[in-house]
């Protein structure tokens, strides 16, 4: 597998010459909602995909309950929104949740518990149902964080769980093996806001905002064991800066061999547009831009033998508390992602 970070000794250097889109159309923002619904957040909503349905969760406009539907790709509807639960239990939190797929079967839902509780939490949900809701822990420690935990997987479908300490600027991280791994600090990273992971079968990202809004990144190399050896990777090209998460995910650009390449989405600290990193651009068409006071949600499911192809951006919009979606691969520059 060939390198698709190799530049990271001058930063996050993703973009490519500036290349029009030939052939493609660039798709225009829809609005997530159903025919008597529609999805409302106060906080950043969350996306996953599977490489056919797209999957997002948000945290409702006037409660603390979390919320799920799915894009359906053969009739592109999504279903009608659901409260994330069970018998006996229901989600909830007081800042955004987190959503990554394993590649394989489940969909991982994270999220902080409510305000009683700094614990991160987590639940599986296998095409029917969410599994019982459990706290990310082990002998002798739990995780703690005020705000919005990440998940990613890496190392085939081994999940990755980061999170901003409850006490420190430092990000923290554990993983499953048998069970989880004793919580570890990313070596290196402070930050202010919840920290982002993406990942492909060779790397583990871990991108933050540090003190001056620039977005930062360290980067895993996968070996024999499922921990990564940390490496500053700097910071994210094109004069990114932002005062929330960034996002970003991993896709197979054809364009290029095929080729694993991982874009970076983030809200501008100076207004509320969202740029990516490859073709240095921002989120926008001739008509429309999008713009969020919020976090920005990616998701890609790219696979090694074919490429997905229900790749999703999604954001809050800055004016009023519903929700946008796009296809980031129609996006300038991004020809040939998938």
């Amino acid at each position: 597998m060939q390198r698709a970070i190799a530049h990271l000794s001058m930063g996050l250097a993703l973009f490519l010459t500036s290349i029009a889109n030939q052939g493609m159309a660039q798709s225009k923002p829809k609005q997530l909602k159903g025919t008597d619904w529609e999805a409302l957040t106060e906080s950043a909503p969350a996306v996953a995909s599977d490489g056919t349905n797209r999957y997002a969760v948000w945290k409702g406009q006037s409660t603390n309950n979390i919320y799920f539907s799915i894009l359906d790709s053969k009739t592109g509807k999504w279903s009608k929104q659901a409260i994330v639960g069970g018998s006996g239990w229901t989600a909830g939190t007081d800042t955004a949740p987190a959503l990554a797929y394993d590649g394989y079967e489940y969909v991982w839902l994270v999220w902080k518990g409510q305000a009683a509780t700094d614990r991160v939490w987590y639940s599986t949900w296998n095409g029917s149902s969410w599994s019982a809701q459990q706290v990310v822990n082990g002998s002798g420690w739990n995780s703690e964080t005020t705000t919005t935990p990440a998940i990613t997987f890496a190392f085939g479908n081994t999940p990755y769980v980061a999170w901003l300490g409850a006490t420190s600027h430092k990000v923290w991280y554990s993983y499953v093996l048998d069970g989880w791994a004793t919580q570890t600090t990313v070596s290196g990273p402070e930050t202010t806001v919840a920290p982002a992971l993406s990942s492909n079968m060779t790397y583990l990202l871990d991108l933050y905002t540090n003190g001056t809004n620039d977005i930062s990144v360290t980067y895993g190399e996968m070996d024999s064991t499922p921990l990564p050896e940390w490496s500053s990777g700097g910071t994210v090209s094109c004069s990114a800066e932002s005062n929330v998460t960034p996002a970003a995910a991993f896709f197979i650009n054809t364009a290029k061999g095929p080729l694993w390449d991982d874009v970076v989405f983030w809200k501008n600290s100076s207004n509320d547009a969202i740029s990516y990193s490859y073709n240095c651009g921002t989120v926008s068409g001739s008509t429309w831009s999008a713009e969020t006071d919020a976090a920005p949600a990616v998701a890609s499911s790219p696979n090694a033998a074919e490429a997905s192809t229900a790749a999703i951006l999604a954001w809050k919009n800055a004016t009023d508390n519903t929700i946008w979606y796009l296809d980031p691969t129609t996006l300038p520059g991004m020809r040939g992602f998938h």
